[in-house]
């Protein structure tokens, strides 16, 4: 077994903390957010934590990082940073981590660098619990042990790509499309040009289709350059086997927001409003032919009847385990809405509501927002799929727009869904 780090040396030397981390040369910018992050947490927690991991897109040095005007360094998305603590010792509250950090961001932006970073408070049992998801493989393959043992991503049970669970890439497109119908409820909409908060989530969404698409055939690789390589293989293999829309444009087009992805400064003069709707066109195909697949109908079935033969496929238990989730975070206040939960309860779980909610208004995104002479009219009722969600924020209205109950969707997701398998 790798050597624990001594924790007394490493709090009585943190403002010399200089990390070197496994693989290929660490930019300067990483180390320095590492450092920052390392440092924080050191001197919270000096005799119980046993190691910080490094995961996502900053581990595998496929960070999107631009320069502000004012020269400043923006990391657009999270560093995502696992704390591991000794089995039997206390996690952090969520009040606690949101408070670490807080000063190490601010810290980073006294220093010229705006990130986001995400603290997740885990037990050493909890790598070796972790279920066969994407998370778990690229854990596995590009995580990187920036403090402590050195040996805690052993701790992980190796499996192979072809063993990824494909309902958790499901979710995964699912939850790009939340994001995305989040951004768009966001942003001010100019019909010549994309915004770039726009920009970057159709990127991000066009990367992760590619994910959950590779994942259902079998072919998952854990790093945005070798997906794309590995997409351009199969369009290139003209194989018979049945793909929800022609492989070779998909291809294309995720080959070019990868570049996007991984090089900020490309031109993107092409990636306008065609290049969000088309995604939106993707996705669709996409979103059908995965829960084709996933609950064994044709894939000529209605959008309503794949999703209710999805739901019956979830487990009762699965479902009060999410509800009861839903009543936690809600609190004694909420006990009204028991008897209104009990009931949803019966026919599908919060993240069912969440995403059927979720489809119905993403993939009109094209009609939507389209300049006002040549929009659809409202033929949707979009109080009625309020009533969907598990529970309104307080910006809540009775007879909402789009927008708005995008954003309740939003709000739903990140509260009841972000952060559980439920």
């Amino acid at each position: 077994m790798a050597a624990i780090h001594d924790v007394g040396v490493a709090m009585a030397s943190t403002s010399q903390i200089n990390l070197q981390l496994s693989g290929s040369d660490p930019t300067s910018l990483r180390i320095r957010i590492c450092n920052e992050v390392t440092r924080q947490c050191l001197e919270q927690y000096p005799q119980t934590l046993q190691g910080l991991l490094l995961t996502g897109s900053m581990a595998r040095n496929e960070g999107s990082v631009i320069r502000d005007v004012d020269g400043r360094t923006r990391v657009l998305g999270d560093v995502e940073v696992l704390m591991v603590f000794n089995q039997y010792t206390r996690l952090p509250s969520r009040l606690e981590i949101a408070r670490l950090q807080t000063i190490s961001e601010g810290n980073l932006v006294r220093a010229g660098v705006i990130c986001r970073i995400s603290l997740s408070p885990v037990h050493r049992d909890y790598l070796r619990e972790l279920p066969k998801h994407i998370f778990t493989y690229e854990l596995l393959k590009s995580g990187q042990v920036i403090w402590g043992d050195t040996a805690l991503l052993e701790q992980i049970p190796a499996f192979s790509a072809s063993d990824i669970c494909r309902e958790d890439a499901y979710r995964l497109l699912c939850n790009r499309m939340v994001e995305q119908l989040e951004m768009a409820s966001e942003v001010r909409v100019e019909r010549d040009v994309l915004p770039p908060a726009l920009l970057y989530s159709t990127i991000k969404l066009y990367l992760d289709m590619a994910t959950s698409f590779l994942v259902f055939v079998g072919c998952y690789e854990p790093t945005y350059r070798r997906r794309a390589e590995r997409l351009a293989a199969l369009a290139a293999n003209k194989s018979n086997q049945e793909y929800p829309f022609e492989l070779g444009d998909f291809s294309r087009r995720v080959t070019a927001c990868t570049v996007k992805k991984l090089n900020s400064n490309v031109d993107d003069n092409d990636l306008g409003w065609p290049f969000f709707e088309v995604a939106i066109h993707f996705a669709r195909l996409l979103w059908r032919w995965e829960l084709a697949r996933l609950t064994g109908l044709e894939a000529q079935q209605s959008n309503l009847q794949l999703l209710e033969r999805w739901r019956t496929t979830q487990p009762v238990r699965q479902r009060l385990r999410g509800w009861a989730y839903v009543a936690r975070k809600q609190g004694w206040g909420s006990c009204r809405y028991w008897p209104r939960w009990a009931r949803r309860a019966w026919r599908g779980s919060p993240r069912y509501w969440i995403y059927a909610a979720t489809a119905e208004v993403f993939f009109r995104l094209p009609c939507i927002l389209k300049p006002e002479g040549l929009r659809m009219p409202g033929d949707k009722d979009w109080a009625r799929l309020q009533k969907f969600l598990p529970a309104l924020s307080g910006a809540a209205v009775a007879r909402p727009d789009w927008s708005q109950l995008g954003l309740q969707i939003a709000w739903n997701y990140h509260r009841f869904l972000t952060g559980t398998r439920a």
